[in-house]
């Protein structure tokens, strides 16, 4: 499993939340929803799911960190920006 000092100490509390919800999950897989940063939306086994988050959470390229940050708050039931605009 993912350690937590992979994760960016200013998402601690998110990814904590995020894993807890994954762990929980029933169901082998889950959607990995990314609509307002541009990414498509995949279906995963739940490592997968956390490795892809880390990944991008991860990576130091802005738009990746918000790809992650929504679809952890996606996955919570959180997200509320659906105004993003790309340039």
């Amino acid at each position: 499993m993912i350690e937590l000092q992979e994760v960016p100490t200013e998402h601690h509390k998110l990814y904590q939340d995020y894993l807890a919800k994954v762990k929980s999950n029933q169901l082998p897989r889950m959607m990995f929803v990314v609509l307002d940063y541009g990414h498509q939306i995949m279906q995963f086994e739940k490592e997968t799911h956390i490795k892809w988050t880390i990944s991008l959470l991860s990576s130091g390229i802005e738009n990746n960190v918000q790809q992650a940050i929504e679809a952890m708050s996606r996955t919570l039931g959180e997200w509320r920006n659906r105004c993003h605009i790309r340039g």
